[in-house]
């Protein structure tokens, strides 16, 4: 009698389980899939283990199913729920899904493009339970609302990667953390094996076990936290001990009395960026006559303008040449050269029926007013101070090289370089 109780409730589980989903429907792709609803919307399920096996080709998962005239969300992915699926070869995951069970895509392995409808902020809120969870463990294409995704830049909403949430994201060049981001969770990015430079921002607390792992082209690790992150033996498994680790001037040693750092080439930095270039390579070249360092925040710089042409101004409006700069801050400038005898005003566009230009020393202003009234113009120079009044369709006084404001009428203000 014991025995034929154990049978029978075997067979009564074996029965729950063959039909353990709450409704069915068809996705957009034509496949059925099935449904089990939870308190904030619905998961994708399967009714027996094997059910999902004949899925062929490319799966979509909507982001809603309605079911006896009631509309859910589709929040999840259950645990399972595409287990052994050998033939299917892409899918799509709709944006509001927050959480992928174990195994969901375990031994999918011709599955090769992934797709997900939401954005990069959105897809680190899913939870995902372990690697197999994960379709990237076996896709080998990402796309974000049809874009394929290189340099990663996390956006400053985030505070947190979860576990296994860029795993084998091999496509990966480079990635920049911001300095919301307080944790990295383990396998965050392992596998991503094309990763060659990331950005670690300066609110960084812990990075979790196997968070790099495999990422062999790794050549430099920028870190702008002060108080090295915690890390584990398997954090960086894999990466060479040549990998370049630039951190704030004055904490290499943090580094390197922190465990599992100082394996790494570390190097203090500014850590801003400065470059420096012309604007036409054509017309000149610039030189890096100092470089800023920890040791000294200054840097000096030169253009040089080819024959024919001579140096007019930096991007930013200055025109000492060359140029000492203390480096504060990141610094990206361009070298504006000009062809003998020709003028450039930073406000020599055409806006409207408006146009603002300079030349031999004087500011001009034309507008295409068809009642022919004319427009009061002021001019400013860099401290504020008013150095010429004039209308549209007159020139300004002789004025000294340098930049100056522009305001016509109500009009924003330009800004006008005037050379002479």
């Amino acid at each position: 009698m014991k025995r034929l109780l154990t049978f029978l409730s075997a067979i009564a589980a074996f029965i729950q389980m063959a039909s353990a989903y709450d409704f069915s429907a068809v996705a957009p792709s034509g496949q059925t899939l099935y449904y089990n609803l939870g308190e904030e919307g619905v998961i994708v399920t399967h009714p027996s283990l094997n059910d999902y096996t004949s899925l062929t080709g490319h799966l979509t998962i909507p982001d809603s199913v309605t079911c006896s005239g009631n509309t859910y969300a589709v929040v999840g992915i259950g645990h399972n729920a595409f287990k052994n699926c050998f033939n299917l070869t892409s899918v799509t995951i709709p944006y509001t899904v927050t959480r992928i069970d174990n195994d969901a895509f375990y031994y999918c392995h011709r599955l090769t493009q992934t797709y997900y409808t939401g954005t990069i902020a959105q897809w680190f809120n899913i939870i995902f339970s372990n690697i197999f969870s994960n379709p990237m463990y076996y896709s080998q294409e990402f796309f974000i609302n049809d874009t394929s995704v290189t340099n990663l830049l996390i956006p400053d909403s985030v505070s947190k990667v979860g576990d296994y949430t860029f795993l084998n994201w091999y496509f990966l060049t480079s990635i920049t953390i911001p300095n919301s981001v307080t944790s990295i969770g383990d396998s965050a990015f392992k596998g991503c094996d094309h990763l060659t430079n990331i950005i670690l921002g300066s609110g960084l607390q812990s990075i979790g076990g196997g968070a790099f792992e495999g990422c062999t082209q790794m050549v430099r690790i920028k870190s702008y936290a002060t108080t090295a992150p915690t890390i584990v033996s398997t954090t960086f498994k894999g990466l060479s001990d040549d990998v370049i680790l630039n951190v704030p001037c004055g904490y290499g040693s943090v580094y390197e009395n922190a465990a599992y750092w100082h394996r790494f080439d570390i190097q203090e930095d500014l850590m801003y960026d400065f470059s420096v270039r012309p604007q036409d390579p054509s017309r000149g070249s610039v030189q890096i006559l100092n470089a800023p360092s920890c040791d000294n925040y200054e840097a000096q710089i030169q253009a040089n303008a080819y024959h024919d042409y001579y140096f007019a101004r930096w991007s930013d409006g200055n025109t000492d040449n060359p140029r000492y700069i203390v480096v504060m801050q990141d610094v990206n400038l361009e070298a504006i050269f000009l062809a003998e005898g020709e003028t450039e005003g930073i406000g020599d566009v055409e806006e409207g029926a408006l146009r603002v230009w300079a030349n031999n020393g004087h500011i001009y202003v034309a507008t295409d007013n068809a009642a022919g009234a004319e427009t009061s113009v002021e001019v400013y120079d860099m401290k504020g101070c008013k150095v010429a009044t004039m209308n549209t369709g007159e020139e300004s006084p002789l004025l000294a090289m340098g930049v100056y404001l522009v305001k016509v009428g109500d009009a924003p203000a330009r800004r006008v370089v005037v050379l002479r």
